[in-house]
């Protein structure tokens, strides 16, 4: 498997994890979540591939997205309080339904 930045090519792939996401939070919870939701849509991906803030990884074996890292980057600098760091955050985290369990 490789895992690497995702780019404009692996939004359909995305789309369809998120589906994925959609759906377990809407199983769990169908009082707070609706029914084939997805968190971002085309549009917003395109946008958040452009922002180098926000890195998503994609994990893929024979142009097969296994599955996917939303982060945000977060730097502290020149803070009076807080010192200087940086933290990659994970804002969300999807493998693809077939292969949960298996390592991924």
């Amino acid at each position: 498997m490789e895992i690497r930045l995702a780019n404009n090519s692996d939004i359909p792939g995305m789309i369809h994890l998120l589906k994925q996401v959609g759906q377990v939070h809407h199983n769990i919870r169908p009082d707070l979540f609706r029914e084939g939701a997805q968190k971002y849509s085309v549009s917003d991906l395109e946008e958040l591939l452009k922002d180098t803030d926000r890195p998503i990884f994609v994990g893929v074996e024979d142009g097969r997205m296994l599955g996917y890292c939303f982060c945000i980057l977060q730097v502290t600098e020149n803070n009076p309080v807080l010192c200087d760091r940086k933290v990659l955050y994970i804002d969300d985290l999807c493998v693809e339904e077939t292969l949960r369990g298996q390592g991924i």
